[in-house]
């Protein structure tokens, strides 16, 4: 039976009900920023919304075409695998085994999931819920999406495929081969980037500096415990956990960065001067 990742589904259906709301309450929002709070740090674009949505929606349905082309692990592969192929990096010193299951990594993985509920503690984010939901569907529709491009465009085998005690229907499963990267790190790290990044940018600069000390930290953290269990029962290897983790981050932090209203410096000045332009700055 073919896999389907229901994380990519639920976030695939989530983008398309956000977007709608979007529409449907926004009355225009992307000309006029109407339903959305004026004291925002952000601000939207046709240009730069509708990149984000397209680049999310193109690499969703990119890695379910590529879904239905994948195929597992054949015997024949699985008897071909030796640990001396793994590169020296990935090569654990210490014998891992088998676990049926990865109870704290998925209990964090989902719990990623809801950390962006935190902004609801900041007021001036409570009335700006379109611009940060937004986002937030952004970052998911893009990172799924290109995570599931990987998995299935490279198809790694899994580090548990290589051990004696794993049962042969795990390694012939959905999933035995779609170690690279790992998708549970790459989840967590962005929902946190993205938390940290936009609870700190409501608070503004003049806000408890240990404060935001202490929520950046935590980002930090929370998907480096994530990808140590999976890499401890097998899941991934290391370079599979820190990709995930570096991609992650990378798209949690980038978009609501990318929306960040920029003050204009109304002592810069250009002006045209005879076949050119002068740029013109006032101490």
């Amino acid at each position: 039976m073919k896999y389907s990742n229901p994380i990519t589904f639920f976030y695939t259906f989530s983008f398309l009900m956000i977007l709608c709301c979007c529409e449907k309450f926004g009355g225009g929002c992307f000309a006029q920023n109407r339903g959305f709070s004026p004291n925002s740090p952000y601000q939207l674009s046709p240009v730069l919304d509708g990149g984000l949505g397209a680049l999310g929606a193109g690499t969703l349905i990119g890695s379910q075409v590529m879904m239905r082309q994948r195929k597992p692990l054949t015997l024949k592969e699985i008897s071909n695998l030796d640990p001396n192929d793994i590169n020296g990096f990935d090569r654990t010193s210490r014998q891992l085994t088998w676990q049926a299951t990865t109870p704290m990594a998925d209990g964090m993985l989902y719990g990623a999931f809801v950390l962006p509920a935190v902004l609801l503690t900041n007021s001036t984010a409570r009335s700006d819920w379109g611009h940060w939901l937004i986002m937030m569907a952004e970052v998911l529709a893009i990172n799924n999406g290109i995570n599931g491009m990987m998995k299935y465009g490279v198809g790694r085998a899994r580090p548990f495929t290589y051990f004696d005690d794993a049962p042969l229907e795990e390694k012939q499963g959905h999933s035995g081969n779609l170690s690279f990267y790992s998708g549970h790190t790459s989840n967590a790290s962005a929902m946190s980037f993205f938390t940290a990044k936009t609870l700190t940018d409501y608070m503004g600069k003049g806000e408890n500096q240990g404060l935001k000390v202490g929520i950046w930290s935590m980002a930090v953290l929370y998907p480096a415990i994530v990808g140590y269990s999976r890499w401890e029962t097998g899941r991934h290897f290391k370079s599979d956990v820190l990709v995930g983790y570096g991609a992650g981050a990378l798209i949690g932090y980038m978009v609501p960065f990318l929306h960040k209203k920029r003050k204009k410096d109304s002592r810069s000045t250009l002006m045209p001067m005879g076949n050119g332009v002068a740029w013109e700055y006032r101490f």
